[in-house]
Formats: C-alpha cells, sequence, structure tokens
C-alpha cells in the first residue's frame, strides 16, 4: 500500500469518528429559492448532507418554515464552537430569516453500540 493510500485511509478512520447528525429549525424568505438556500448550507466546511424533514409550513405572507436534518464533521473545532460557527454561517445566507438548533446525535457512538 503507497504512502498516500495509507494516510487516505488514517484520514477516513479518524473522520469516521465524528460524524454527527443535527437537527435545525429554519424560516426563510419566500423570494428566495429553498433549493439554492439549501445549496449555500451543503457548501458549508464540514456539512456531508442537508435534507428537508417534513413539509414546510406557510409562516406569514412572506415566510416559510422547515425542519432540516444536516449531518457533518465538525473539522477543527470541538462540537459546541462547530455548531455555533456553522449557525451564524448559515443565518448569512440570503434569504435565511432564523436558524435555529434543536438536536443532536453522535452516529457513531449509536453505530458502536448497535455491533
Amino acid at each position: 500500500m503507497s504512502l498516500k493510500n495509507k494516510i487516505t485511509n488514517i484520514l477516513l478512520e479518524r473522520m469516521g469518528d465524528a460524524v454527527y447528525e443535527a437537527y435545525f429549525r429554519i424560516d426563510y424568505r419566500r423570494k428566495y429559492r429553498f433549493a439554492d438556500i439549501l445549496t449555500s448550507i451543503r457548501s458549508l466546511r464540514g456539512v456531508t448532507i442537508v435534507e428537508p424533514q417534513g413539509a414546510r409550513t406557510k409562516m406569514g405572507e412572506e415566510l416559510d418554515r422547515s425542519r432540516l436534518e444536516v449531518k457533518f464533521v465538525p473539522v477543527g473545532e470541538n462540537i459546541k464552537e462547530y455548531v455555533s460557527a456553522f449557525m451564524d454561517d448559515v443565518r448569512k445566507i440570503d434569504g435565511v430569516s432564523s436558524f435555529i438548533f434543536e438536536k443532536i446525535i453522535d452516529i457513531e457512538k449509536i453505530k458502536k453500540t448497535d455491533r
């Protein structure tokens, strides 16, 4: 096995130890495409998957609300710092009115207990 492959395998194993799944509530302005907002969230550091959960709720003339499931690998920080920075970054995306944390799950911890 080449050195490059060894390093890649080590990094992949390490990343696998820190996969989290979190749920958030997002309020966004209807004049912005929801798909574009999701794409912007997906482009943020450490994010691997962003999926809406359930139906959108109309919150008034201009706002909709949705629940999001986000899977991520916290990069370079502890989990609290990463989530805080992630939420700040999402709130800066055009069209996002509110982004509220609901809960977080350590996926790897669950996988290890299921084995």
